[in-house]
């Protein structure tokens, strides 16, 4: 894993956008069910659900995979291999890089991110899709099974266990990029792939 000169680390509530000044007036109201801290807590919510859907995809722990030359693409020696939507520099800052990538298991793919904007964020997996959006101050969120929630009480997020909220984490430097998953109720983060550059 890098060194992690370069660190992000994006939960919920920066994710979307929440904590910008101003709110949409006269916004349309979410669709979906009210959900407050306690469903983030939930061992079968659908992020969750979706997380170990992903783990399942994952390369194993403790390895790592060659990122090419062109940053489009890193591949493992067991047969997963992750593409770059937008081609990664590692001597770049990626602190604002558009997060666009998908794993593929022996060709088959499995797992998908992409944060396309600031207020949305997408993980697939073979269970379907995640999608976690900012609206105003809201969060609407859409499950892979089609459930619907939202929260739309400000500042509602920040008060709820870190351990338990939908984060994603980003480190690099000129030896590596790493990119991890978080809110399983677990302190460490889900690692997604770890890719270094060819010697």
């Amino acid at each position: 894993m890098p060194t992690g000169f370069h660190t992000l680390r994006i939960a919920i509530c920066t994710a979307l956008g929440l904590l910008a000044a101003g709110c949409d007036g006269g916004q349309d109201e979410l669709p979906g069910e009210e959900i407050d801290c306690l469903w983030f807590e939930q061992v079968d919510n659908c992020w969750k659900l979706s997380l170990e859907a992903a783990a399942a995809c994952t390369p194993a722990a403790g390895t790592h995979g060659m990122l090419s030359a062109d940053g489009t693409s890193c591949s493992y020696a067991d047969g997963v291999e992750i593409v770059f939507t937008n081609p990664v520099d590692l001597q770049a800052d990626l602190t604002s890089f558009d997060w666009d990538f998908s794993l593929r298991r022996d060709g088959d793919p499995c797992v998908s991110f992409r944060r396309p904007d600031t207020r949305l964020w997408v993980l697939e997996t073979t269970l379907g899709l995640y999608r976690m959006f900012g609206k105003g101050y809201d969060v609407g969120i859409e499950c892979p099974d089609g459930g619907q929630f939202k929260v739309t009480t400000p500042g509602l997020l920040q008060l709820c266990d870190e351990d338990h909220m939908p984060i994603y984490s980003a480190s690099w430097d000129a030896t590596g990029l790493a990119f991890a998953l978080g809110g399983s109720g677990h302190t460490a983060l889900q690692l997604v792939f770890d890719c270094r550059p060819a010697p």
